[in-house]
């Protein structure tokens, strides 16, 4: 417990589990410290009961009448203001598999997103593998990759675009592919393969020919790689083929020869 003379309110704080901090009243009841806690909007953020097996906390959306808006709790609920941002995965779902002792295959993995406004409207009918709010803006990303931007109407106002470091994307045309920066400047024009490593995790992702495909840590053959520790260094933007020749990019588009390898 922090002592009362720390706080200009003058009531104690304690921490309570699932709860976070909160205010101790003169009747010894708690209420949630305005300081510390996230504002639920018009939905309270709740723990959920148990409800696949999970070994995490899930969490569920209950309105002023009690009822849950989600048909089972999830991982992860945050407010935004105009709308709430939801995440689930099946981590939980793996552990129970047993197929490794003690984890679970990385590459069977998922995350899945949607998003829930302030009327209760579940915004997608399907979910996505990632969602970033952009402002008024929704960054959605599918399975393969690929990034679609919507309006919290779910209005859509660009997509199967693949975004990578730097603040760049790529664009495919048919079966080649072209770099923009983040004021739509065309770096590289119309290269038929791309790879590039944009997340956290050991992966390398790969377009060629019209097909998108992600290696995780231990998959993929040597050139693959010899490619990530190309990608891993923080000049590097992607790798570009152009008959061939393999080339890695740089945040102006000016491109280094690297390797000979056809895909």
């Amino acid at each position: 417990m922090i002592d009362k003379k720390h706080f200009l309110d003058n009531y104690s704080r304690e921490f309570v589990p699932y709860k976070g901090f909160c205010k101790i009243l003169e009747d010894g009841s708690y209420v949630k410290d305005e300081n510390t806690s996230e504002p639920n909007g018009p939905f309270e953020i709740i723990c959920d009961p148990i409800s696949h097996g999970n070994w995490h906390t899930l969490y569920n959306l209950q309105d002023s009448k009690g009822k849950k808006l989600l048909p089972k709790g999830i991982r992860t609920i945050k407010y935004y203001g105009d709308f709430y941002l939801l995440e689930d995965n099946n981590e939980d779902e793996l552990i129970h598999s047993g197929e490794v002792k003690g984890g679970f295959n990385a590459a069977k993995y998922r995350s899945h997103m949607n998003v829930i406004l302030t009327d209760g409207t579940l915004l997608f009918d399907e979910w996505y593998k990632k969602i970033d709010p952009l402002g008024s803006f929704l960054q959605v990303y599918d399975e393969r990759g690929r990034v679609g931007y919507y309006s919290l109407t779910g209005d859509l106002y660009e997509r199967h675009i693949f975004p990578i470091k730097f603040g760049c994307t790529i664009k495919p045309k048919e079966n080649v592919y072209s770099i923009f920066n983040s004021l739509y400047d065309e770096l590289v024009d119309e290269c038929t393969s791309v790879m590039w490593s944009s997340e956290g995790m050991w992966i390398v992702e790969q377009l060629h020919n019209g097909e998108y495909k992600v290696f995780y840590h231990g998959q993929g053959d040597a050139m693959i790689k010899y490619a990530h520790e190309i990608l891993i260094k923080p000049t590097v933007m992607a790798l570009v083929e152009k008959d061939g020749m393999w080339y890695a990019v740089d945040s102006k588009g000016i491109l280094t020869k690297q390797f000979k390898w056809e895909i």
